[in-house]
Formats: C-alpha cells, sequence, structure tokens
C-alpha cells in the first residue's frame, strides 16, 4: 500500500481518519444506539466546529442542516449523541478506568501526527533566498 505524502499525509481529512481509527480500536460495550466511535469524533468535531457550549452543538445537530451535513461528510457521523448522552457515556467510562485505556491511543495519533510532519519536512526542498 503506498503512503500519502506532503499535503495529502497531513490533510484534515486524513487526520480525522487516522483519528477515527484510533477511536475504533478502542473497546465498546454492546447494546447502545450509537457507538463510541461516534461518541468520540462528535466530540472531536464539537471542538473542530468551534461550538462554544455541548448544548449548542446538540441543539444545531437536532436543528440544522448545515451542521448535520458537515458531521456526515467531515466527520462520518450518521447521527450525533444528545448532551445527555455524551454525559452519561463520559461517566460510564470514566468510571471503568477508560482514561487509562485512552492514554497510549492518543499518544499513537500524536506520534503518527509528528512523523508525519517530520518526514514531509526532511523531504521538502528548501528554496534558496533571493
Amino acid at each position: 500500500m503506498r503512503t500519502p505524502s506532503g499535503r495529502k499525509a497531513l490533510s484534515a481529512e486524513r487526520l480525522l481518519r487516522t483519528a477515527r481509527g484510533v477511536f475504533a480500536t478502542l473497546p465498546d460495550a454492546p447494546g447502545h444506539d450509537i457507538a463510541l466511535v461516534d461518541h468520540l469524533i462528535s466530540a472531536l468535531a464539537l471542538f473542530g466546529l468551534k461550538y462554544p457550549s455541548l448544548l449548542q452543538f446538540d441543539h444545531d445537530c437536532r436543528q440544522e442542516t448545515t451542521t448535520r451535513a458537515n458531521l456526515k461528510s467531515l466527520y462520518w457521523v450518521a447521527r450525533a449523541p444528545s448532551d445527555s448522552r455524551f454525559r452519561e457515556q463520559l461517566r460510564q467510562k470514566l468510571r471503568s478506568r477508560f482514561d487509562l485505556c485512552l492514554i497510549p491511543d492518543w499518544e499513537t495519533l500524536y506520534r503518527s501526527i509528528i512523523t508525519r510532519l517530520s518526514s514531509r519536512s526532511s523531504t521538502t526542498p528548501r528554496r534558496a533566498a533571493p
């Protein structure tokens, strides 16, 4: 498989796919109508779309077609969890030591980004000063 280089390796889409892949490796309890990966990606979208609050994000997910379209096309989330579902899921995961389980995966994601940044800077030719 060919590895992406330069801009494609550092594109928002590529980084979000990497984050989604990391989130997908986390264990999820069966029986939920919205998967854990969708909860986590929705939380990432909350920050990426620069919402001031979880309640505003929830309101726009329910009312605005633009927000729903952005979630679907940029973050691959068909249905975002409500603010109360976010809080409930977070409480459950923190009780089950989810925070300890997540730390190595964030490190993996961070290392992946740093590796791509450093490989891009080492392969990009430098321009001579005029």
